[in-house]
């Protein structure tokens, strides 16, 4: 039963991590019916949470958990904080959560690992010319012995673009990604800068980086995006994290000059020891996950649209470039791009919020465009994208059912537009599970077994974690 088990995680794109109380058995349905769950959009339960405007909290979702800041004020520092598990409120057990009433600093970003014990906080000082990352425990708001100092500082001297800050984790690495929106020719654009250190050694792995966003594919590398600022290419960008360097560019063929706004859609690092039971599962196969460039454009309209990267497929394809072309530092669209990529319709899906990724699997929303060439579903419908191959190479086929319309990609699609003078080619597989209830949100969030969708003044939260009337585990088939 348990190869049986393994067998069916891995054509979903999971991996066994820890069986906890379950049989192999019972895992087996449990798996079985969130993954039927997801894919007719039928969750097994919702709930609410008010805010007094989402557009100004701080959040991270990673291994399970939301973490999420309270009582802020519009976009000052805040000093109260939540981190809970991602299951119903009246869940058969003890759901786990941290709650912070004062974090003794005023912060205005963070992220955690829950396998570490680790906070980190970002804190303002100086007159808000310098900015303190503190590495913090958990489970007592001190400092955390893993970390060899217990904070790292930045200066604004040293950073072209300052405004906001976001972090990212992956395993001993932090990310700080730099963004603010400033007047560039004719229109306002966004600006970004990144750099990243290691927290447990307390020394920066990169310097300042002027690109857009950055995100990491391995321990090894982070993945950058350049947005094409002065004669520049628009490009994305693969960073040593041994050495600190941009080493090589992958060109896009947009323009440059056009992007008002490019950042990347990612997942910090799954730590795999989580607390919250349901978490420690199961976790994303690494071979099957992606990373998503969002991509708006002005002139001669405005203009969005996804490209999305599988991440095995980029690397693999990035070693044999650097055996055939080792002279070669930066490649065309036609060497690299369009068996690892795939673009997605342009201004017809939208509103992911940046957490909108979970292995090899996006939530996204459609919009209204009267050009579209494709059926979406209705406007403001949920659609969750799938770029796992496995299932498609095993037979899927396109299905209807009450719910939820599913359609088959696996072959090359023409991506064209007002920016380019040619049409775009990509061909990386996915099904689209194309939901048919009409939802008014904001933006969209996912992890394993729930989906967060913001409003102004509310998250609505859906959970497709298997239970009955009472809560309680599923009986195995």
């Amino acid at each position: 039963m348990e190869l049986e088990l393994r067998i069916e995680l891995a054509l979903d794109g999971y991996l066994l991590n820890h069986k906890g109380d379950f049989t192999a058995s019972e895992l087996l349905s449990r798996e079985r019916a969130i993954t039927r769950a997801f894919e007719t959009f039928e969750p097994t339960c919702s709930w609410k949470i008010d805010s007094a405007n989402t557009r100004y909290d701080q959040y991270e979702i990673c291994d399970g958990l939301w973490g999420r800041s309270t009582r802020r004020i519009r976009l000052e520092p805040f000093r109260a904080m939540d981190i809970v598990e991602l299951v119903p409120p009246n869940w058969d057990g003890a759901q786990w959560h941290q709650h912070w009433n004062d974090l003794e600093m005023n912060v205005t970003d963070f992220s955690f690992d829950v396998s570490s014990d680790l906070l980190v906080l970002v804190e303002y000082y100086n007159d808000e010319a310098s900015r303190r990352i503190h590495f913090r425990t958990i489970s007592g708001n001190s400092p955390n012995p893993r970390a060899s100092r217990p904070y790292f500082e930045v200066h604004q001297g040293d950073c072209a673009v300052w405004d906001s800050c976001l972090t990212l984790m992956y395993n001993d690495y932090v990310a700080l990604n730099f963004a603010a929106y400033e007047q560039d020719w004719a229109h306002m654009r966004r600006r970004g800068g990144a750099l990243v250190f290691n927290w447990r050694a307390g020394v920066p792995v990169t310097p300042y980086l002027d690109v857009s966003d950055l995100a990491f594919l391995s321990d090894d590398w982070a993945f950058v995006l350049f947005d094409g600022t002065g004669n520049s290419p628009v490009a994305f960008g693969i960073c040593s994290l041994v050495t600190g360097e941009v080493t090589h560019k992958f060109e896009l063929p947009l323009p440059h000059r056009r992007v008002y706004r490019a950042r990347l859609l990612t997942h910090p690092g799954y730590g795999g020891a989580s607390p919250a039971t349901q978490a420690r599962l199961v976790r994303p196969d690494p071979p099957l996950e992606i990373i998503v460039a969002d991509f708006v454009l002005r002139f001669p309209r405005n203009e969005s649209f996804l490209v999305v990267i599988s991440i095995d497929l980029f690397l693999r394809k990035f070693e044999s470039l650097k055996q055939q072309l080792p002279d070669k530092n930066a490649f065309s669209w036609e060497e690299w791009g369009p068996d690892v990529t795939r673009w997605l319709p342009s201004s017809q899906l939208t509103n992911s919020g940046f957490r909108s990724t979970f292995g090899s699997k996006m939530l996204v929303r459609s919009i209204r465009n009267p050009i579209a060439t494709e059926d979406w579903g209705p406007i403001g419908n949920l659609i969750l994208l799938d770029f796992n191959p496995r299932p498609i190479l095993a037979g899927a086929k396109n299905e209807e059912t009450e719910r939820c319309r599913v359609v088959v990609h696996k072959g090359k699609t023409v991506w064209q537009s007002d920016h380019i003078p040619k049409p775009v080619e990509s061909s990386l597989p996915f099904r689209a599970f194309i939901g048919k209830q009409v939802v008014n949100y904001e933006d969209v969030h996912l992890e394993r077994s729930t989906m967060i969708c913001r409003n102004e003044h509310t998250y609505t939260v859906l959970s497709f974690l298997p239970r009955d009337a009472t809560g309680t585990k599923i009986d195995p088939e």
